[in-house]
């Protein structure tokens, strides 16, 4: 992933051309918030943001490319409250242009904006609204993500009766990522499950199947031994 987006940078200087760089630069690095590089993320917006003051991108730059990428960043740096803000305020534009892909890509750093100002229930509602979208446009690469989101919320509070549904919601963004490919949401939502399983009580139950899911995944793995997921 680092490789390609440092190729396609290297295409960026060389062509030149504003748009194309704006958006390399943004969504295009948006492996960097999900690698633990969040400051080189917002060092590419505050360059995007300059090239679109300068070449006159518009509010699509502004918005879309500049608030929501940095929105990112920051919630991944902990900065939850700033985070949320501009990622709500360039999805908000999105959707407001009749946007739909990537909406649920949106929303799921929505969730972990509100979940980590302690929002749960605006979190739920996000992360709800994020399945349903997936469901609904068959754009389903973020629904493991999202259904491991919104069993992490319901284990947020802290509530031993909701321990059953959240186990639920693990194993089946196990399954939907495993038939999908996507092994970087299988390798979280196994996590997940394993750290589940390790509350005690009656959610020892799911223990040993999370400690099996999350070794048959990180085998899979023959790079990014230094990620954030993996360090996990």
């Amino acid at each position: 992933s680092l490789r390609s987006l440092d190729q396609a940078l290297e295409i960026e200087r060389r062509l030149r051309h504003p748009f194309n760089s704006a958006f390399a630069l943004t969504a295009g690095a948006q492996s960097l918030a999900w690698l633990g590089q969040a400051d080189r993320l917002l060092e590419h917006c505050d360059r995007v943001e300059n090239i679109a003051e300068d070449e006159g991108l518009g509010p699509f730059a502004e918005l879309v490319l500049v608030a929501q990428w940095r929105g990112m960043a920051l919630i991944a740096k902990g900065d939850h409250e700033e985070g949320y803000r501009q990622q709500k305020r360039g999805n908000d534009f999105w959707l407001e242009m009749g946007g739909r892909v990537c909406s649920a890509l949106f929303w799921s750093w929505q969730v972990r904006g509100l979940g980590g100002q302690g929002r749960i229930d605006e979190a739920l509602e996000t992360a709800e609204r994020a399945i349903e979208h997936c469901r609904r446009t068959r754009d389903r690469w973020m629904e493991p993500e999202c259904l491991r989101l919104k069993a992490e919320l319901l284990l947020a509070r802290e509530d031993r009766g909701l321990e059953e549904e959240a186990a639920g919601l693990l194993r089946e963004a196990i399954t939907e990522a495993r038939n999908s490919g996507g092994r970087a949401w299988q390798l979280r939502a196994a996590a997940s499950l394993l750290e589940l399983g390790r509350r005690g009580g009656a959610a020892a139950q799911w223990e040993a199947e999370g400690e099996a899911e999350l070794s048959a995944c990180l085998a899979s793995f023959t790079e990014g031994k230094g990620t954030p997921d993996l360090l996990r």
